[in-house]
């Protein structure tokens, strides 16, 4: 989805000055992404990249955690502290929270909304010559103008590849066929989405000086 809006005024006077003003809005819906296995394919014997899609957990009884280390080690979670953490952050996002008991979809999460506004002012000195108006017209852009009013307005996420490895396979248990997995993520959804923050195009608002001349007939 995709919303567009475009307001300008412009005002002449002096018989040689104009002034503009306009007011650019880009708004559309996230990408849509995959919440997949980090299991390097070994989850269903493929033994390539990983990319299985995960099975959403409805329960603590839906999927099976293993601790990560032994008590008392620095690094030790146990499987019940890697479930709080994987459900708080199911909860955390809609897509995830309305598919609990489902294998997720092929694209079925979508990265947040995003808006952008840009801003141009524009100053023409023209002046008539016979037939013609010439025109020297300075201008003043500011691209991602709610970006210098807030670090968070504008912001432009995204996920590598459209896929985020939510949960590590571990292997089977000794029946060779119930899998075992740590998680060892976020608790927020917000915490897995990358900014965009380089390029023309990216997150932070950037601004720019043009100078054109133009003429023509009246």
């Amino acid at each position: 989805s995709r919303v567009l809006a475009f307001l300008a005024y412009r005002k002449e006077y002096a018989n040689h000055f104009a002034t503009s003003v306009s007011l650019y809005f880009n708004g559309q819906s996230g990408q849509r992404y995959s919440y997949v296995y980090n299991d390097y394919g070994d989850l269903n014997g493929e033994g390539e990249n990983p990319g299985n899609l995960i099975y959403i957990p409805e329960n603590r009884s839906d999927i099976v955690l293993i601790d990560i280390g032994a008590p008392g080690d620095d690094n030790y979670v146990s499987a019940d502290q890697q479930w709080s953490n994987l459900n708080t952050f199911i909860e955390s996002d809609k897509y995830l929270k309305e598919h609990r008991g489902d294998y997720a979809e092929r694209n079925g999460a979508r990265l947040p909304f995003v808006g952008t506004f840009d801003v141009r002012i524009a100053q023409d000195f023209y002046m008539n010559v016979g037939k013609n108006v010439h025109t020297l017209q300075i201008s003043f852009d500011i691209f991602n103008f709610g970006n210098l009013l807030n670090y968070d307005w504008g912001t432009k996420r995204y996920i590598s590849n459209n896929a985020y490895q939510l949960i590590k396979f571990k292997g089977f248990e000794e029946d060779g066929t119930t899998p075992t997995f740590n998680y060892t993520g976020p608790t927020d959804v917000d915490d897995v989405y990358s900014i965009d923050d380089s390029g023309v195009f990216s997150s932070r608002w950037q601004a720019q000086i043009g100078i054109r001349y133009i003429f023509g007939k009246h």
